[in-house]
């Protein structure tokens, strides 16, 4: 076990929402860890703390842990086969997980703060309600994974140069971009949502470059800047229009 690897367990943080369909019933990453601006939610998250030494004693803790929230802080979990795993309700802060393989996972209520998941392989993997908080996800391929309900706030220091979200359950997803260097999600993208299911996102604070081709549009939230790139996508219903 590296020396920077710590697991908290979070007991529920007040009343939660309710769950959608296929995700956990406890506290999920997102709801523990509060908004992009509260500098101190990340505090509420190290309640408990006790040591785990790689993916098989994760994997053990998870399986005891009903639907806690766990907190891996730190770690080198590179190459991590995390292949039809039930890891729910788990934060990874500043944690490797470079090239790791996520396909089939059920993670429903799992969050990505700071965390390096390089070239990880995650198809398929169901993670509804995930956050993505800086994570550099370079590489990825997400194609058909259901991030349902899932947030992006924040990725000056990340990147998502190169990541597929082809046929992926985007439903209700929310980019959640600011104008600062601490919460800017960069323009720099190259993001692949070929026939992603788009129904309710927001994406109207997003200056991304992104293939929309197939993408379903459904009372998704788009800015003035992005009404051009919607050409190749299927407009399923109303397309809510911000400026700004």
């Amino acid at each position: 076990m590296g020396p920077g690897l710590i697991l908290a367990v979070a007991a529920a943080l007040g009343a939660q929402a309710p769950a959608m369909v296929g995700e956990a019933t406890g506290p999920s990453c997102r709801e523990a860890a509060g908004n992009w601006i509260e500098d101190s939610s990340e505090a509420a998250l190290e309640v408990a703390v006790a040591p785990v030494a790689g993916p098989r004693a994760l994997l053990a803790l998870r399986a005891r842990s009903g639907d806690r929230l766990l907190v891996v802080r730190g770690g080198d979990f590179s190459g991590a086969d995390f292949r039809r795993a039930q890891l729910h309700n788990i934060c990874f802060v500043e944690t490797n997980l470079a090239g790791s393989d996520w396909r089939g996972a059920e993670a429903a209520g799992i969050g990505f703060i700071r965390t390096d998941l390089t070239r990880a392989d995650l198809r398929g993997a169901r993670m509804a309600g995930v956050l993505l908080r800086n994570p550099d996800m370079t590489g990825v391929d997400a194609t058909g994974a259901d991030f349902s309900g899932g947030r992006i706030d924040g990725n000056w220091h990340g990147s998502f140069e190169g990541l597929r979200l082809d046929r992926a359950d985007l439903r209700g997803f929310v980019f959640d971009c600011g104008i600062t260097l601490g919460d800017n999600c960069t323009s720099a993208w190259g993001i692949s949502l070929r026939g992603a299911n788009l129904a309710r996102a927001r994406l109207s604070s997003a200056w991304f470059q992104a293939d929309l081709t197939g993408a379903r549009i459904e009372e998704t939230e788009v800015g003035l800047h992005q009404l051009l790139d919607l050409r190749p996508a299927l407009i399923a219903a109303s397309v809510l229009v911000r400026g700004g």
